[in-house]
C-alpha cells in the first residue's frame, strides 16, 4: 500500500510526498502432501515478521499448526486493512 499527496498552487505550505504504509513479502507452499508452510515479512517501517509457521496434515479434518499466526477467528482476519 501507498500513500502519496501532490498539492498545486495551495494557499497554505502543505507538503509533498509519499510514503509506504504496508508492504510484505510472502513464502509459502507444501512439502509433500503432508506438511504446509508459510512465511511473511513486514517491510513498512521498522519491519516485523508477520506469519511464519509450519502445519501438518492429520487427517482431512485434522491439522497440527506451529509457529508464529494470525487467530483465525479474529474480525482482523474477516476484514480488510484496504
Amino acid at each position: 500500500m501507498l500513500d502519496s499527496a501532490f498539492y498545486s498552487a495551495d494557499k497554505t505550505a502543505l507538503g509533498n510526498g509519499a510514503d509506504i504504509s504496508s508492504a510484505r513479502i510472502s513464502i509459502d507452499g507444501k512439502i509433500e502432501s503432508s506438511w504446509d508452510y508459510i512465511l511473511q515479512y513486514e517491510l513498512a517501517g521498522s519491519g516485523s515478521l508477520k506469519n511464519a509457521w509450519l502445519r501438518y496434515r492429520l487427517s482431512d479434518v485434522e491439522r497440527i499448526r506451529v509457529g508464529q499466526f494470525q487467530e483465525p477467528f479474529s474480525l482482523e482476519e474477516l476484514t480488510s486493512s484496504r
